[in-house]
Parts: structure tokens; C-alpha cells; sequence
């Protein structure tokens, strides 16, 4: 038995985009899964399917169309494998919190978040949108945060925002904004370091037409 936490993401399946959502075990362990078409269309609801990490992650990787997943969504936390009790028989899940509106199919319509477990508090719903990309995923991956404030490695602290993610201009201008004083010491720093450089030089000029 499982609960749905919420909609994190859509991929391209056989029948069409598929919606992406996020699960969790009653010991807290979260997984992805999408809705499967079992019955092509015979008329019974389409069943949880469980979703390993790694085959997101390298969709994405691969730059795969149609294919994305929210930037909050901890994948150090995410199961690469079911563990043992959450897949029935059949091999899919029973989800024991699922709204009367469960969609299978992603339409552009559907915002990220906005589908959620019966029992799941508004305020326990993301903020953050950001959409992890090929050229992100390695990031998401390793847990750095992308944007400050996040706290993607657990450990109660903000993360500060990785330079890979958000340029070295950016990140140098974050510093100066958060850090001024620390920021006009280094400029005067490197202005005294330039005036000495500068006249050391001088001073050897003025040796050599001396000579």
C-alpha cells in the first residue's frame, strides 16, 4: 500500500505523454510511477506502474521529447527498484489516497503539483517549478541545489546555488549582494595590489634609464 504525494512530470509512453506523479510508502520512502493503460482501453482505470530513477534521468539525459520532471523532486530519496510490498501480483501499485481525478495523460493542461493525494496538506505543495533539463540533470543527480535557498542534500541547511547552474556571472554577482562588505574589501584589496604592481614597475623603469 502506497499514498500519491502529487503530479511531478510527464513522459512519452506507447499510448501517448503520460503523467509523471510522486508516491511515497507509509514508511516514507518515495518513487515515481505513471498510469498504465493495462486493458488498452477496455474500459477498466488504468493501474499505478512503478518508474525506476534512472530511466527519468536519462530520458531527460537524453534530451527525450515530452519528457520532464520537477527540480524539488530529492532524487538521492527516489527508489531505483520497488521495495518489498509495494507492487501487488500483478506488479503494479495500490495507491491508497488517489483523487477521483487521476489522469493517465499529460495535455499541457495539467500544472505541475496540481494533482495530489486526498490527504495531502496544500501547504506540504511546492512552490518551485524549475524543470530539470539535459543540461541540469547532472546537478539534480548529484543533489546541488539550483537555486538559493534549496536544501536538496538534507541537512537542514540552505544549499548555496552551484556555478554550473547558474553561470559564473551570476554566481559572482549573487556573492556581491549578499556579501558587500566582504566584496568593496577585495576590490580595495586588488586596487592596492594594481597601484604596487604598477609602481614596482616604475621604479624599475626609472633604474634602467638611470643606467
Amino acid at each position: 500500500m502506497a499514498k500519491l504525494k502529487y503530479n511531478v512530470g510527464s513522459m512519452a509512453g506507447q499510448n501517448g505523454v503520460g503523467v509523471i506523479y510522486l508516491g511515497a510508502t507509509d514508511a516514507g520512502a518515495e518513487f515515481l510511477f505513471v498510469l498504465h493503460d493495462h486493458d488498452a482501453n477496455a474500459g477498466t482505470a488504468p493501474k499505478p506502474l512503478f518508474l525506476s530513477k534512472s530511466s527519468i534521468a536519462n530520458l531527460i539525459e537524453s534530451a527525450s521529447p515530452n519528457c520532464m520532471i520537477a527540480r524539488v523532486v530529492n532524487f538521492a530519496g527516489l527508489m531505483e527498484s520497488p521495495v518489498t510490498g509495494l507492487l501487488d501480483a500483478d506488479g503494479f501499485i495500490t495507491i491508497s489516497n488517489a483523487p477521483t481525478t487521476f489522469p493517465r495523460l499529460f495535455d499541457g493542461s495539467i500544472a505541475l503539483f496540481s494533482v495530489k493525494g486526498t490527504d495531502v496538506a496544500a501547504s506540504s505543495i511546492p512552490t518551485n517549478t524549475t524543470i530539470v533539463t539535459s543540461t541540469t540533470v547532472a546537478d539534480w543527480k548529484a543533489g546541488k541545489a539550483l537555486t538559493a535557498g534549496e536544501d536538496k542534500d538534507g541537512d537542514g541547511v540552505p544549499d548555496a546555488p552551484t556555478v554550473t547552474s547558474k553561470g559564473a556571472l551570476q554566481a559572482a554577482q549573487d556573492f556581491v549582494t549578499q556579501n558587500p562588505a566582504l566584496s568593496l574589501l577585495i576590490l580595495a584589496l586588488v586596487i592596492l595590489l594594481i597601484y604596487w604592481l604598477v609602481s614596482m614597475n616604475s621604479k624599475k623603469k626609472g633604474k634602467r634609464k638611470k643606467r
